[in-house]
């Protein structure tokens, strides 16, 4: 009897000493049904059943629980919201359930995932919510809940290979109504890495005060192949993060922060700095060769926001930020920006531009650094306004702007505030952006073997500019406008200022006998230049002054010539989108030494910024261009806008008009037949309206709109 007794005591210690140290809980059931015991060691409801409930409890109150798993694949829909977790250290792990994997998102590899927290049956309340430090939550779809999916408060927690805002396979939208995964916590550090966060009513990620992440080979905006759009509101949206790291330089590492419905990274809030982004595709798809652009834009950046990094010099370090529906970035103070594609495909050929500028700093933005003359230079091409543009009646100064390659964009390669060519002024006296530095004025450029003797001056005295200067020299892109290829710089001293010098260029690039270069200048404090009109040979015309203004609504150019020799006359060009294309020809004097002056009417303008320059044409065939100049034309009664321009298939007439009526607009070729009509009614006020266009054949066609204003537009067909 003793001995029984000996027994049955040994085996009743041991089978509480095993629930007292148990490590793991697993989760048997999809109910909802709390712990009956909590503490006890045992995950268990009345009925002996271990819900996800039951399973958070139990370990909230049992510090020997390191892991929750799964044991079959489930639906878990709880009635009201999970408890918050607050068991440090704790492992929440849906990959051990059947069925269950992890792929690698980034690199074309989806998850499979078997364990779904549904928060449909909630009203209030997140998916889970950990309220302590080191939890790794992995291997979970968490959908349809009526807060977050996730919200984490406290330090060194993951979250992996989960989906977050969609259905089980990763194809539908299944949002929760707040955020994908919300971050609070001040001085607090989360890594998200390998995850599907789309489909929220939210953000993809919102980072609260003083909370930095590491996010890592996450799709944020799509679907998990990464080419269709799920969107959430901004992929991440940070208010006052700090040390940010997102991406990485490897392909590994790299976000797809696309196809959101605003920004792809919003850093909203004062107090927001020291971020930095390496090797993402903010804008494109997985293969960063297709638009999946964000509706707003790529990085965007707000008072108060400074000492970001985007991009690096080192290889994979730069970002692909392109597709977007406003600008790629929008930069404040102290930003550095590297090794960037802005408007490209990853291989930096193809037309992936934003809708607007590539770069914009807004009003106060001082001491960024956009590209260097080694291996940190962007590439910003495609884009539907500038290169780099700083906003109108800024003032901010120190903005270096060197090396990249500028090429294709729709405005200036650089616009220093927002308008069009700034023209230099004597002694370089005005101030603004980066100071308005006066720009190179460049007389000759001519072989020298493999050299270039490049004649130049800039009119900028010592009192109004910090010497040296340095002066960069790039090949110019197809339109002869921005600077496609850095081939090298030379220095311009103190005791050189204002003054032309001739100065020997060692190109870093071949440059043969013939072709095209602009240039910047950057002084001392880092203020750099618009780019120089474009300059072959220099040609024998002295152009005095060229200026355009708008009457009516008719640009009229106006140019002045000091001197000519050989001049067989001007064509006149303006701007298409990124293409420039002749308008007219005036003829020259051919040889002169009087002043001369010469004016040029294009007609019927609609609203919009206009861009002309000049191309003077010598007999022999050389020629020169200009200085570009531009008038706006302000949208108002009785102008057409018409957009796109150039147009594919389908494009949108928007107007203004006093009165109500009916409206014909009849379209013509450009050898004034009539191909189309179409009828539409207006009201009083703004109309806009869309045309099909299909059919056309490409080229250049006229719209008049007969409806009281009689308005007469031109357009180019694709």
């Amino acid at each position: 009897m003793k001995t029984k007794f000996y027994l049955f005591f040994m085996l009743f210690i041991c089978n509480i000493s095993t629930q007292i140290y148990a490590q793991t809980l697993t989760v048997d059931h999809n109910g909802d049904t709390a712990d009956a015991t909590k503490g006890d060691g045992i995950c268990a409801d009345t009925n002996g059943d271990c819900t996800l409930r039951a399973a958070i409890e139990e370990a909230n109150a049992n510090a020997s629980i390191t892991t929750i798993t799964f044991g079959s694949a489930m639906t878990v829909s709880p009635a009201t919201a999970l408890p918050n977790i607050s068991r440090s250290n704790l492992l929440v792990d849906g990959t051990a359930a059947p069925g269950a994997s992890c792929g690698a998102l980034v690199t074309g590899t989806t998850h499979s995932l078997t364990v779904v927290i549904d928060g449909s049956g909630q009203s209030s309340g997140n998916g889970l919510s950990v309220a302590t430090d080191g939890v790794t939550i992995q291997g979970l779809v968490v959908q349809n809940c009526p807060g977050s999916g996730i919200s984490i408060n406290g330090n060194n927690n993951v979250v992996q290979c989960c989906y977050v805002g969609t259905d089980q396979t990763g194809a539908l939208a299944a949002a929760n109504s707040s955020h994908g995964i919300t971050l609070g916590g001040i001085n607090k550090t989360t890594t998200i890495t390998n995850s599907l966060l789309s489909g929220n009513n939210g953000d993809g990620i919102y980072i609260g005060l003083v909370h930095a992440i590491n996010a890592t080979g996450n799709l944020i905006g799509t679907n998990a192949t990464g080419d269709t759009a799920i969107p959430n509101q901004d992929g991440i949206g940070a208010f006052g993060s700090i040390n940010c790291v997102i991406g990485g330089s490897l392909a590994s590492d790299r976000n797809i922060i696309s196809g959101n419905n605003d920004d792809g990274f919003d850093g909203g809030g004062t107090g927001s700095w020291n971020n930095a982004f390496y090797g993402n595709y903010i804008g494109t798809d997985i293969n960063g060769n297709a638009d999946l652009g964000n509706g707003g834009m790529g990085i965007r950046m707000h008072n108060g926001n400074n000492s970001y990094i985007i991009g690096g010099a080192s290889a994979g370090e730069g970002n692909v930020i392109s597709g977007n529906g406003s600008y790629g970035l929008l930069l404040m103070p102290s930003t550095t920006v590297l090794g960037n594609y802005i408007g490209t495909d990853a291989t930096g050929t193809s037309n992936l531009g934003n809708d607007d500028s590539g770069v914009y700093l807004r009003v106060a933005t001082t001491d960024c650094v956009i590209g260097n003359t080694g291996s940190g230079a962007n590439i910003i091409a495609f884009n539907g306004g500038a290169g780099i543009e700083y906003a109108s009646g800024g003032n901010g100064t120190g903005n270096l702007l060197q090396g990249n390659s500028i090429f294709s964009n729709s405005g200036l390669g650089i616009d220093l505030n927002g308008d069009g060519a700034t023209a230099n002024d004597a002694d370089d006296t005005d101030v603004g952006p980066n100071n308005f530095q006066n720009y190179p004025d460049i007389t000759d450029t001519t072989p020298n073997g493999s050299d270039i003797d490049v004649t130049f001056s800039v009119n900028s005295t010592t009192a109004n500019t910090t010497y040296p200067l340095t002066i960069d020299f790039y090949k110019a892109d197809s339109d002869s406008e921005e600077g496609q290829t850095w081939i090298g710089s030379v220095t311009y001293t103190a005791g050189e200022a204002a003054t032309e010098v001739t100065k020997t260029l060692t190109p870093v690039v071949a440059t043969g006998s013939g072709e095209i270069l602009v240039a910047t200048a950057t002084d001392a404090m880092g203020n750099t230049s618009e780019f120089s009109p474009p300059v072959t040979n220099v040609l024998p015309v002295e152009l005095s002054r060229f200026v355009a203004k708008l009457e009516n609504s008719n640009a009229i150019l106006h140019w002045v010539t000091a001197s000519e020799t050989n001049n067989l006359g001007f064509e006149v060009e303006q701007k298409f989108g990124s293409v420039w294309k002749r308008i007219g020809f005036v003829a020259g004097a051919g040889n002169s030494h009087a002043e001369l002056h010469y004016t040029f009417r294009t007609n019927n303008l609609s609203a919009g910024q206009y861009y002309f320059r000049l191309r003077q044409m010598d007999h022999d065939g050389q020629f020169e261009f200009s200085n570009i100049v531009s008038v706006k034309m302000e949208e108002g009664f009785g102008t057409i806008s018409f957009f796109p321009n150039p147009v594919a298939n389908r494009a949108k007439i928007k107007t203004a008009s006093e009165v109500e009526g009916a409206v014909q607009i009849n379209l013509f070729s450009s050898k004034g037949r009539l191909v189309r009509q179409y009828f539409f009614e207006k009201t009083i006020g703004h109309n806009q309206w869309e045309i099909d266009l299909n059919g056309l054949s490409a080229g250049q066609y006229y719209l008049q709109m007969n409806g009281g204003e009689n308005v007469l537009t031109r357009f180019v067909k694709q």
